[in-house]
């Protein structure tokens, strides 16, 4: 892994070079299918208020297959890691987050967001919401695109240990948030102090929510 910092000019500040293992998921968690092959991809470069900066990273693999009439894509996305470096480029602290889901191509990609919001950073992504109960799983549930029954949002503060508790945003059984069919989060709009917009992503038409706190 490397970090590379730069002026306003774009002259080179300084470089760090450093080896690292990528976290591995608690003992306790084990995928219901493992998948061959990932690879690793960097999600997201998040630069925070204080000047530290946080990368989010995960696993995926793209599988193309044919049913005989037409050829389909299916995304597989597991793990969410953490990076968290200081303003010179050295590694702080890192860690990982269990997580699978597998979506069918196309326009969405279910890829999971990290931002600060209100001094604090937070994690939004499609979860699974029997991995969010109050027993733990021991085998994660995938969250599979064409089984819209135990699709959630889940979102929670990252704290400054990278320690994360997930907590459920909606689910289908929200009688105030109901949920369709193929109906997903897709992507960060903005975030303003007073709340956080994204695109939810429908087949037939999208739409902009929004958090509030």
């Amino acid at each position: 892994m490397a970090t590379i910092l730069v002026d306003e000019e774009g002259e080179l500040q300084s470089e760090n070079f450093f080896e690292t293992e990528k976290p591995s998921v608690p003992e306790n968690i084990s995928y219901e299918t493992e998948m061959k092959d990932m690879g690793f991809v960097p999600g997201k470069v998040l630069s925070l208020q204080d000047g530290r900066v946080m990368v989010l990273t995960y696993r995926h693999l793209q599988e193309m297959w044919s049913d005989g009439r037409a050829v389909h894509i299916n995304n597989y996305y597991q793990n969410i890691y953490l990076y968290l470096f200081d303003n010179k480029g050295d590694m702080l602290n890192n860690t990982v987050f269990p997580y699978s889901c597998v979506d069918g191509g196309g326009n969405h990609q279910d890829i999971p967001e990290v931002f600060e919001w209100k001094g604090d950073v937070w994690l939004l992504y499609n979860g699974n919401k029997n991995n969010y109960g109050s027993r733990k799983p021991s085998k994660w549930n995938r969250l599979v695109f064409t089984k819209p029954e135990p699709r959630c949002i889940v979102m929670g503060r990252v704290e400054n240990d990278l320690n994360f508790e997930p907590k459920i945003l909606y689910a289908p059984a929200n009688p105030n948030k109901t949920m369709s069919y193929g109906e997903y989060f897709d992507q960060l709009i903005k975030v303003t102090d007073d709340a956080v917009y994204f695109l939810m992503y429908r087949k037939s038409d999208n739409y902009i929510d929004r958090i509030t706190e």
